[in-house]
């Protein structure tokens, strides 16, 4: 079989990754992958550009540049993914200031036991702070789930409440959710439903 077909005869048994497979197990990758960063830009400011006498800023620009790596692989990885508005990109960039302050007042609490510790554990904790609030920012709303599954399939009936897919149901319970709704209310909080529909 050549590379970019797909043969889907009952004999091929092979395996296809999906884009949301594999942006899963990229972002596996990133943890280890900024294990790396970090450690290699600490031994090579301490060793190389600052010397064994600036070990604290050795510390800090190791911090500043794998916030910047994970940030850049971060949002490179899921963009395609995330429904962009004005509030996720204020949310996202508001997160930054956010997570350095939390990190800030881990530093100055783990400051007295080790300097070299604070620092590390601070800057760490700053930039998955940043990634945990991003996941949350980012999370399709039900809204947008209902709204998505309206524009691919017209005539799917989807829960008001957390965007399941009710088509084929007999009772106007989500399963997914247990909330119960009106036939009324199931057609009216329909993407695609329209003030004549409603007349109708």
């Amino acid at each position: 079989m050549e590379y970019g077909t797909t043969d889907y005869s009952p004999e091929y048994t092979g395996f296809v990754m999906s884009r949301l497979v594999q942006r899963i197990l990229l972002s596996l990758l990133l943890l280890p992958l900024s294990g790396i960063v970090y450690g290699s830009v600490t031994a090579f400011s301490v060793s190389v550009i600052l010397g064994f006498s600036n070990e604290h800023f050795a510390f800090l620009i190791s911090g500043l540049t794998t916030w910047i790596f994970i940030a850049v692989y971060w949002i490179l990885l899921w963009q395609r993914s995330v429904r962009w508005s004005r509030f996720r990109v204020a949310a996202t960039t508001l997160a930054v200031p956010g997570s350095i302050a939390v990190a800030f007042i881990i530093f100055t609490t783990l400051r007295t036991l080790n300097t070299e510790l604070a620092m590390f554990v601070a800057s760490l904790t700053a930039i998955f702070l940043w990634v945990t609030a991003t996941v949350f920012i980012w999370t399709e709303t039900a809204r947008e789930r209902r709204e998505r599954i309206g524009a691919s399939r017209p005539d799917v009936i989807s829960c008001p409440t957390c965007g399941y897919n009710l088509t084929g149901l007999h009772q106007p319970i989500c399963p997914e959710c247990g909330d119960t709704f009106t036939l009324d209310e199931l057609f009216a909080a329909q993407p695609s439903t329209t003030d004549e529909d409603l007349r109708e």
